[in-house]
């Protein structure tokens, strides 16, 4: 019965270290399981960061390339527009110089015009009074005779 008893129970220990090693082993294989899901997920992860990542860097670019083209514009106009004002003011001082010109010039042949028409009423004058002692010469001439 002993002997019995020791086989029953050699049977049961080799059962119960099969099923033990059995479970070890499921137990193992799930944990490798997991452990390999686990780095899947992780380097999905990382990859879905990266991405993203990538994404908004990409993002960021377009945006700091936008904003450099509005400000480049931006100055662009405000320079034009300094520089149109500027050109416009030298216009319009230039226009007040030419008329200024243009006035003095008109005035300087006003005066010449007058001076000329004195003059030709001088030597009309002149001409006449000479005309007139030539006259008055010939008449003393012709008395003389």
């Amino acid at each position: 019965l002993k002997q019995k008893e020791e086989e029953l129970t050699n049977q049961y220990r080799e059962k119960e270290e099969n099923l033990v090693a059995k479970y070890e082993k499921q137990q193992t294989e799930k944990l490798e399981k997991y452990k390999v899901e686990f780095q899947q997920k992780q380097e999905n992860l990382e990859n879905e960061y990266k991405r993203k990542d990538e994404e908004l860097i990409k993002k960021e670019e377009v945006i700091r390339n936008e904003i450099r083209q509005e400000l480049t514009i931006q100055i662009k106009n405000e320079t034009d527009q300094d520089f149109n004002k500027q050109m416009s003011e030298s216009r319009e001082q230039f226009a007040s110089q030419l008329s200024g010109l243009q006035q003095a010039l008109n005035e300087s042949h006003t005066i010449q015009n007058t001076t000329r028409n004195e003059l030709d009423e001088e030597k009309r004058k002149l001409k006449e009074l000479q005309r007139s002692d030539n006259e008055k010469s010939d008449k003393i001439l012709s008395m003389e005779n």
